[in-house]
C-alpha cells in the first residue's frame, strides 16, 4: 500500500490571488489521499456532506435544495445515440477515443475542418 499524498496550499499567482478557489483549497487543504479514485470518493463524500448542505453566501439558499427542486425537473434525459454535427461533416480518418468507464465517445478532427467552417480555408 501507498504511503498516500498530502494536498498543500497552493501558491499565490504574480497577482497575488490564489492560483485555485477557495472551494478547492477548502476542500483540499491537509487532506491526505491514495490516488485519484480515493480523492474523488473524499469530494463526493464532502460535497454531498458539507457543501452541498451550507447555506450559500450571496443566494441564502442550500445549493443541494435548489438544484432538487429547481435545477433537476428541467433536467432531460442523455440522448441515447452519439452526438452527430450537422455543421461538420465526417473527415476521414476521424481519430474516435471510447472510454468504457465514462461511455463518452470523442472524435478529434484536423484544425483545418475548423478552419473550413469558418471560411479560412
Amino acid at each position: 500500500m501507498s504511503a498516500g499524498r498530502i494536498a498543500r496550499r497552493p501558491r499565490a499567482r504574480s497577482s497575488g490571488r490564489p492560483a485555485t478557489s477557495a472551494r478547492a483549497s477548502t476542500f483540499l487543504y491537509g487532506r491526505t489521499f491514495l490516488g485519484d479514485a480515493d480523492l474523488a470518493a473524499q469530494c463526493d463524500h464532502w460535497l454531498a456532506t458539507v457543501a452541498n448542505q451550507r447555506v450559500h453566501g450571496t443566494t441564502k439558499q442550500i445549493p443541494q435544495q435548489v438544484f432538487e427542486h429547481e435545477e433537476r425537473p428541467t433536467l432531460q434525459p442523455l440522448p441515447a445515440g452519439p452526438y452527430v454535427s450537422r455543421v461538420l461533416a465526417p473527415v476521414t480518418p476521424v481519430v474516435s477515443v471510447q472510454r468504457a468507464d465514462v461511455g463518452v465517445r470523442v472524435e478529434r478532427r484536423p484544425l483545418a475542418a475548423y478552419a473550413a467552417l469558418g471560411g479560412e480555408a
